[in-house]
């Protein structure tokens, strides 16, 4: 049996109605786009928002921690300008440091050329880096003490700084300032 296959619908009915259906679908569609497009960007934008806030806490930290570094090297630098201050202060005084081992051989040299009776009372180093001999003697004969200091190599310059008499001990007592060689 055969069948007959028709519609009592009008043709543009039924092309209304097909525009109709694509017309919604299409609707439907874009508006299940829009959608998934607002749930990725919600997923995103929090996803992004864990991701930088538990970054910039790490970078926070590390600012924190390098603060505290540099708070902790202030202390350092101060302490470094303070003695780099010193140093400039003592500096002239250190460069004419002497070695006080050469200075008593020098000044035991002294006592044992010297014709007559010669005590060396004290040493000192001067601000000018010279050195300082305090001495009592009988007789009195300073160019004999500058020629026998003066006979060391090592000696620039002897320069007499005082000489007085010690009524008491009959005796004169002699400031000497010793100038050595800058080798020295």
């Amino acid at each position: 049996m055969e069948r007959f296959h028709f519609n009592l619908l009008h043709k543009t009915f039924i092309d209304q109605e097909r525009v109709k259906n694509v017309k919604f679908f299409s609707l439907l569609q874009g508006i299940l786009l829009l959608l998934i497009f607002a749930v990725i960007a919600v997923i995103l934008t929090y996803l992004e928002i864990f991701v930088l806030n538990s970054r910039l806490d790490i970078v926070k930290n590390e600012i924190k921690n390098l603060k505290n570094e540099i708070n902790s090297q202030k202390d350092m630098i101060i302490l470094k300008k303070n003695l780099k201050t010193k140093m400039d202060v003592l500096n002239p005084f250190v460069d004419f440091d002497i070695n006080l081992t050469k200075l008593i051989k020098k000044a035991n040299r002294l006592v044992d050329n010297y014709v007559g009776d010669i005590q060396i009372s004290s040493y000192s180093r001067e601000s000018d880096g010279s050195l300082g001999v305090i001495m009592f003697v009988n007789n009195i004969d300073i160019n004999q003490i500058k020629k026998i200091l003066l006979s060391d190599k090592d000696v620039k310059d002897v320069f007499v700084r005082n000489v007085t008499f010690n009524d008491k001990e009959n005796k004169y007592s002699i400031v000497l300032r010793i100038f050595l060689n800058d080798e020295n």
